[in-house]
C-alpha cells in the first residue's frame, strides 16, 4: 500500500517545498520528506499539538539504534546531522495512512531488530 499524506493542515506548509534547480518545478525539501516517511517506521499516522514530543522520541530512538537521515560535510568528514525537535514540531498537522502502533509494539520491533 502507498503512502498517502496531507500537508494542508500544517501551518505555512508551502514553505516544505523549493524551486527545483534541474527542471524548474518546485520539489518538497529533504527533511519534511524524511519526516513523512518516517511515519511508517515510527508507527504514528499523524503529528499534533499533543504528540509531536512522542513522534521526535520515536524518531530519534530509530536515529540512535540505526543511524541518522542525514549525513553533513565538515572538514571533509561525514558528521550524522540527526532530526530536531523544531522540525518535528514545524510538522504539527501532517496525516498519513501510515499503520499505527502502540509503544510495547514499537519497542518490541527496535528490540527485535536490533540484534
Amino acid at each position: 500500500m502507498p503512502l498517502n499524506y496531507n500537508l494542508k493542515e500544517i501551518k505555512g506548509f508551502k514553505r516544505l517545498f523549493q524551486k527545483s534547480e534541474e527542471t524548474g518545478g518546485v520539489k518538497m525539501k529533504e527533511i519534511p520528506r524524511a519526516i513523512i516517511l518516517s511515519t511508517m517506521s515510527v508507527g504514528m499516522r499523524e503529528i499534533t499539538k499533543d504528540n509531536y514530543l512522542k513522534f521526535y522520541n520515536r524518531l530519534s530512538l530509530i536515529e540512535n539504534v540505526y543511524g541518522h537521515f542525514f549525513y553533513v560535510r565538515k572538514r571533509g568528514k561525514m558528521i550524522p546531522r540527526p532530526i530536531k525537535l523544531e522540525e518535528v514540531e514545524r510538522m504539527i498537522g501532517l496525516k498519513t495512512n501510515a499503520s499505527e502502533i502502540s509503544r510495547s509494539k514499537f519497542l518490541s520491533r527496535i528490540d527485535k531488530d536490533k540484534f
